[in-house]
């Protein structure tokens, strides 16, 4: 008997949305953790472009409550970059995010730049739906 399993989709929507403010990739935590590892990665999903770039790792332990925003790379209180590189946040170009917190546990999502970009102001779910507020469910 061989049983198969795959958890990689079973925690691709965590609790985090994708934004920018017209210089900077941003993350919106929408519930409250604290985060001990950053890992974000940038998948080029256009025509003549191949390959995966490591764009963030950081490291601490921060923190946060829901509805707070990290800049993918910046200077985060209580993170430390062992990894920052600029990103492209063009249409088509997914985005890998994995946050690990205390004890282990791990929260991911993968998001996809949409057709028509992600304009300054704007937040992006994994499910691919776009808002103008970061959390939707947080005050």
């Amino acid at each position: 008997m061989l049983v198969l399993a795959g958890c990689e989709t079973a925690y691709q929507y965590g609790p985090y949305t994708l934004g920018t403010d017209g210089e900077n990739l941003l993350v919106a935590v929408c519930e409250a953790r604290t985060i001990t590892e950053v890992y974000v990665e940038e998948r080029p999903d256009l025509p003549g472009v191949q390959g995966r770039q490591h764009i963030w790792d950081a490291s601490g332990d921060l923190s946060v409550a829901a509805g707070e925003i990290l800049v993918v790379g910046g200077n985060n209180p209580d993170l430390l970059n062992s990894v920052s590189l600029k990103s492209n946040p063009e249409p088509g170009v997914r985005y890998f995010l994995d946050m690990n917190e205390k004890l282990g546990q791990v929260t991911s999502a993968l998001f996809r730049i949409p057709e028509d970009g992600l304009a300054p102001g704007k937040w992006l779910t994994p499910e691919g739906d776009v808002s103008s507020k970061p959390c939707p469910d947080t005050t």
